[in-house]
C-alpha cells in the first residue's frame, strides 16, 4: 500500500459526509474496543473501538482519541476480533458527523464505518513471542476472515515501530 493514501485527521474533517470513500484507508490503533451489543436507536448490532491515527500529522497525548469506527450488522460480527492496541486498517469507508442530543457537546465530531459492500479490514496483532497475526475481513468474505503469521523478519518498517511503541499506564 501507498502511504499516502492514508488519511489524517485533517482530511477525514475535510471529507465529504455520507459518501463512501473506496480509496481511502484509515490506519490507527484501537485504544478502546466495546463489545459487540444491540443498536441503540435501530435494530441490528453495533460493535465499535476508538484510537489514534498512525502515520500522521497531528500528534496527540499518549491515549488521547483520534478515530471513532463503528461496525454495524453483518461487520459486527466480522470485526469483533479486534483487540485492543491492535492495528487496524480499514480500507473503504463512509465519514458522519456525530450526532448531537440536545444542546450538548459532541466528545468527537465524527466517526467512521466501513462501506458494507466493498470494504476490506486486516488487524495486525500480536502473537506468538515476536511474531504478528494479521487478519483480513473482506465484505465478500464476511464469515470466512484470512489470517497469517507474519514473523519479526516481514514487519514493514512502520508495523515494527508502532508495535514496539511503549504504552503509558495513564489509560
Amino acid at each position: 500500500m501507498n502511504l499516502e493514501l492514508y488519511v489524517t485527521l485533517a482530511d477525514l474533517s475535510r471529507l465529504p459526509r455520507g459518501e463512501p470513500h473506496d480509496v481511502k484507508t484509515l490506519i490507527c490503533r484501537a485504544d478502546t474496543v466495546r463489545a459487540p451489543r444491540p443498536r441503540e436507536l435501530l435494530s441490528g448490532r453495533v460493535f465499535d473501538i476508538s484510537g489514534q491515527l498512525l502515520d500522521t500529522e497531528y500528534k496527540g497525548m499518549p491515549g488521547e482519541t483520534c478515530v471513532h469506527v463503528f461496525f454495524y450488522d453483518e461487520w459486527a460480527s466480522a470485526a469483533s476480533f479486534i483487540e485492543r492496541d491492535d492495528i487496524v486498517i480499514l480500507k473503504g469507508f463512509t465519514v458522519y458527523d456525530t450526532p448531537r442530543v440536545g444542546d450538548h457537546d459532541v466528545e468527537f465530531p465524527f466517526f467512521v464505518t466501513p462501506i458494507p459492500h466493498m470494504a476490506a479490514l486486516r488487524a495486525l496483532q500480536k502473537g506468538h513471542k515476536d511474531d504478528i497475526m494479521e487478519v483480513t475481513v473482506t465484505a465478500d468474505a464476511l464469515e470466512t476472515p484470512n489470517i497469517r503469521v507474519m514473523p519479526k523478519r516481514l514487519w514493514g518498517s512502520y508495523i515494527a515501530n508502532d508495535m514496539q511503541c511503549p504504552r503509558t499506564n495513564n489509560d
